[in-house]
């Protein structure tokens, strides 16, 4: 399944045929990237690109911290539910996400701060 173009955001990490990748130019229907395998960078039409499966491994990279079923990075809270990941304000469950681009918009939405890789 190809990425949805209008949710994409410079800063995004997506899937490439080349592997991971990070947004960096969105133009013209197409995508630069850099990947974060090599630090190469490769301009490439969207339906080449894929949205990344968000995992807990991706919360972990990202810093989050899990206190029960909920994992907390400055503020922004993902809950885990019966297999699925949603945006937690208060500890309640309110949205689906189901992929990193995703959690990254929402983390930069509510702190406008991206997040990092550790």
């Amino acid at each position: 399944m190809a990425v949805n173009a209008q949710e994409l955001r410079i800063g995004n990490f997506i899937q490439t045929p080349e592997g991971l990748a990070k947004v960096v130019t969105i133009a013209n229907m197409k995508i630069g990237g850099t990947r974060l395998e090599n630090g190469n960078h490769k301009v490439m039409e969207y339906e080449d690109c894929e949205p990344i499966e968000l995992t807990v491994d991706w919360l972990d990279r990202f810093g989050f911290i899990k206190e029960d079923e909920t994992w907390w990075n400055n503020h922004v809270g993902v809950k885990t539910v019966e297999g699925g990941f949603y945006f937690s304000a208060m500890h309640d469950g309110i949205t689906d996400i189901s992929y990193v681009h995703q959690l990254q918009n929402l983390a930069y939405a509510i702190n406008q701060t991206e997040l990092t890789l550790e």
